[in-house]
């Protein structure tokens, strides 16, 4: 199994474009599902491994989701919260992936004195119940990193 952390995931916000942090959560939820595909082949054992790796756990056949919902009947023990930190790390990824970013200036007025503006940035993403919300960018992309962190180091010791 590929033992590489994802060093690009230490950076500050600050020190990231919105394209780095894109790219550095799609790469980050690409190699979870490489260590996923990884898992499935070392429990699976198949006769072809590389006709395995390559037809059946493509992407575009067996997508994310089905490797988790795959990784969680291949063991009997696993941690109770690994499947759900899967999901909502392919939600993330789907949210920076396919939405539009937006910039919003936030500007507050305290007894007649107006404070100096704020300006951030979101997307829109739909949650668990279907409900399409804003998320701060800042704030997703340090939840990806905290999940990311955890599941990687959760999936090394199955």
């Amino acid at each position: 199994m590929e033992k590489e952390k994802l060093t690009s995931l230490k950076k500050n916000i600050e020190l990231n474009t919105v394209q780095e942090i894109v790219g550095t959560v799609v790469y980050g939820t690409n190699k979870i599902e490489n260590i996923l595909n990884e898992i499935i082949l070392e429990k699976v054992k198949p006769q072809e491994v590389e006709v395995f790796r390559k037809v059946f756990l493509n992407s575009s056949i067996i997508g994310y989701a089905a490797k988790a919902k795959i990784l969680i009947n291949l063991f009997e023990s696993i941690p109770k919260d690994l499947y759900n930190k899967l999901m909502s790390l392919g939600s993330i990824r789907n949210g920076f992936a396919h939405t539009v970013f937006e910039n919003k200036m936030t500007i507050t007025v305290d007894k007649g004195i107006v404070q100096k503006p704020v300006s951030s940035q979101f997307i829109s993403v739909m949650n668990s119940s279907g409900k399409v919300i804003e998320k701060d960018i800042e704030t997703y992309y340090n939840e990806f990193k905290k999940l990311y962190l955890e599941v990687e180091q959760d999936l090394r010791k199955l």
